[in-house]
């Protein structure tokens, strides 16, 4: 909602929270840019941000006794200099007598600043056509930026709005994304970015709170480059082999949890609850009494009487079916057995180990103690008597099945 040009004429604090949504912001494009789709084949768009974070109003450093503003300078001084300030003055750099360096490889590399942001230039600003790519075969989760939305611009160039109807409807026919190299003002960084196509379908069964965040047109996702992929595959691994398939009865009550607690959902229903308690707090402090509540919108769902009733149901299956309710009892009597034996077999147990230490591999697997052993000393034997590697995941009982065929036991 825009602020309303006769808010002055408010005479109750109700009346003034009806015309006072939030703070406003400019709703001009992000940029003006062209779409080159090849050789001699342009036209125009204009970039929206369809989201931004809200935040409270900036806050300024004023003096502690007359509450005036203070202004805030930086300065750029040599790294020897003494906090005196004489020398200060005499040793102040400004912005044109600074160089930058880089640290690489223990070496100091100085340049200067217009050939760091020469290294940045690639070409002039806008969006290039590299190709196309099935929507289903695109990772937009790993995103490194918010989205933008990109949308016709007749102003600049005639005829935009029709071929970026036709490039919509034929890619949203066949599930197709635009691969783009995108630079959305000049000097600034050249990104990859795959134009995702989306059609509302509006009907009018359809709310007017869900029809505002919907439009129909291209979703500029930004692609993350080689380099700024992590592999963490290995941290992914599961640590005992292989991790536990659930059986059916297990995705059933799951499914039936699910299921119950699924609702819809709109940008609208959720505010920030930062913002609801710092406006609350001003009204407070302006009007001089609690006047407006915040209300926190993000409480889980067994904190909300309604939605506790609705999945009460499943949510008792759920525990029964995976023993949630005996997991803390579970733990505790476990580490209880475990010091209870400790205590009692405490000598016992070490002559025991130090009696297994002391032991070859070869007399350990005619014994029957490999399984006695840790994963990490099963590959240390492996290695020195089969003169192989095991790949990483092997379980304990295939190592051990390993040696005693080595061993033939």
């Amino acid at each position: 909602r825009q602020l309303d040009p006769n808010i002055g004429a408010s005479s109750t604090i109700e009346d003034l929270e009806t015309q006072v949504f939030q703070k406003t912001f400019s709703l001009r494009a992000f940029s003006n840019i062209s779409f080159e789709l090849g050789p001699g084949v342009k036209f125009s768009v204009a970039v929206y941000a369809l989201a931004s974070e809200a935040r409270p109003p900036a806050k300024e450093y004023v003096d502690y006794d007359t509450e005036a503003p203070v202004e805030k300078r930086q300065t750029d001084v040599l790294e020897d200099t003494k906090w005196l300030e004489e020398e200060i003055d005499n040793r102040t750099r400004a912005k044109f007598e600074l160089k930058k360096a880089i640290k690489i490889g223990g070496e100091c590399i100085v340049s200067e600043q217009s050939e760091i942001e020469e290294l940045g230039r690639f070409d002039a600003k806008g969006i290039v056509l590299l190709g196309f790519r099935p929507i289903s075969e695109v990772n937009l989760m790993n995103h490194i930026q918010p989205s933008r939305f990109i949308y016709p611009d007749e102003s600049n160039v005639l005829g935009s709005a029709c071929l970026y109807r036709a490039l919509l409807e034929r890619c949203w026919e066949r599930k197709m994304a635009m691969i783009c190299r995108f630079c959305s003002r000049a000097n600034q960084k050249v990104r990859l970015v795959a134009l995702v196509p989306h059609m509302s379908h509006k009907t009018e069964n359809r709310t007017d709170t869900i029809r505002d965040y919907d439009f129909d047109g291209f979703h500029v996702i930004f692609l993350p480059f080689a380099e700024d992929v992590r592999d963490v595959s290995e941290k992914m691994k599961c640590p005992q082999g292989e991790w536990p398939h659930p059986s059916k009865s297990d995705v059933h009550v799951a499914s039936a949890f699910v299921k119950k607690l699924t609702g819809s959902y709109n940008p609208s229903q959720y505010e920030n609850p930062r913002l609801q308690s710092f406006y609350a707090m001003i009204i407070e402090n302006v009007v001089g009494e609690q006047i407006v509540k915040p209300t926190d919108t993000l409480l889980p769902y067994h904190a909300r009487p309604e939605w506790a009733a609705r999945v009460k149901k499943e949510s008792e299956s759920l525990i029964k079916h995976f023993h949630l309710n005996e997991l803390e009892s579970m733990t505790t009597s476990t580490g209880r057995k475990r010091a209870d034996d400790s205590s009692h077999n405490g000598v016992r147990s070490k002559k025991a180990k130090a009696d297994v230490a002391e032991m070859d591999t070869h007399e350990m697997a005619k014994k029957g103690l490999l399984d006695t052993l840790t994963v990490a000393q099963l590959r240390a034997a492996i290695g020195e008597h089969l003169a192989c590697t095991v790949k990483q995941g092997t379980k304990k009982a295939e190592l051990v099945a390993m040696l005693k065929k080595h061993f033939k036991v």
